[in-house]
Parts: C-alpha cells; sequence; structure tokens
C-alpha cells in the first residue's frame, strides 16, 4: 500500500482497484445499472488502514457494481472464482 500511495500522481488521496491491479483492462466495462453506478466510482481509503481490510473493501465494492455476480467480480479483480468464493467464506 505504501508503494501504491508513493506512486500517485500529485496530490492524491484516492486509491482505485486499478492502482492496485494495473493489469486490468480499464475499458473492460462490467454493466452498472443508474442504481449502483455511483458505488462503482472508486473507494476511498485512509492512510493507516490494513491490505486485509482494502482488499475486503474493494471486493465488497466490486460485489456491488456487479450487482452480486461473483463471476464478474472474480474477473474485474483478477482472480479466479475459487479464489474469490475463499476470500467471502474467510
Amino acid at each position: 500500500m505504501t508503494r501504491v500511495a508513493t506512486l500517485l500522481p500529485g496530490d492524491t488521496n484516492q486509491i482505485f482497484p486499478f492502482h492496485i491491479l494495473p493489469h486490468l483492462d480499464r475499458t473492460d466495462k462490467v454493466p452498472v445499472n443508474s442504481s449502483n453506478k455511483k458505488e462503482a466510482e472508486g473507494v476511498f481509503i485512509w492512510s493507516g488502514t490494513n491490505l486485509k481490510e482494502v482488499e475486503e473493501m474493494l471486493i465488497n465494492k466490486t460485489l456491488k457494481t456487479t450487482g452480486g455476480n461473483r463471476t464478474q467480480a472474480a474477473k474485474l479483480l483478477g482472480i479466479s472464482l475459487r479464489t474469490l468464493r475463499r476470500k467471502l467464506n474467510k
């Protein structure tokens, strides 16, 4: 996390999934309906938040963005569906 924060351009205080997972194609969109569009805009992470909490926030936000579709969420996060299920069961 420190590295991500250090590498952010300018005076940015928000970390988005594409900062942590740069291999994700930002043009690969998952349909977002108007009721959850605002939720898909990003995740605000406070300084000092541990990696486990950040991971949980990203997973939950991605699941909301995909309307609970775990297959789409796993694809957006760049992990397998099995890995996503394992992380959700922890």
